[in-house]
C-alpha cells in the first residue's frame, strides 16, 4: 500500500506540474508530463504483466519526486532582481540642475 501511495502522490503532483501555466512550456512541465505518462502506463501494464525484480516504475517516480522538490523550492524562491531595475538602483539619479 505504502508504494502505490508513493506512485499516486508523485503521478499527482507531477500532473498538477504538467499543468500549471508557470511550468508547461519548460523542461520541467515536460518532464512532469512524462513521469505522469509513464506511472499510468506502468499503472494498466502491470494489470496484464508480471515481471521479477522490476525496478524501473522506481526510478522513474524517485525522478518525478526530484522533480517536486526542485519545483517547491523554485516556487518559495525569491525572485532574482534585474540589476539594470531603475528602482533598485544603487547608484542615485543625478538631478538635471544645472
Amino acid at each position: 500500500m505504502c508504494l502505490i501511495g508513493f506512485f499516486a502522490y508523485t503521478g499527482w503532483h507531477c500532473l498538477r506540474i504538467a499543468y500549471d501555466k508557470r511550468w508547461r512550456k519548460t523542461e520541467i512541465g515536460h518532464l512532469a508530463a512524462m513521469v505522469f505518462t509513464f506511472l499510468v502506463g506502468y499503472a494498466v501494464g502491470a494489470q496484464f504483466v508480471t515481471l521479477d525484480r522490476l525496478e524501473a516504475p522506481f526510478f522513474i517516480t524517485l525522478i518525478g519526486t526530484g522533480l517536486l522538490r526542485v519545483t517547491d523550492q523554485m516556487r518559495h524562491a525569491v525572485p532574482m532582481q534585474d540589476p539594470s531595475d531603475p528602482a533598485i538602483s544603487a547608484t542615485p539619479a543625478l538631478s538635471k540642475a544645472a
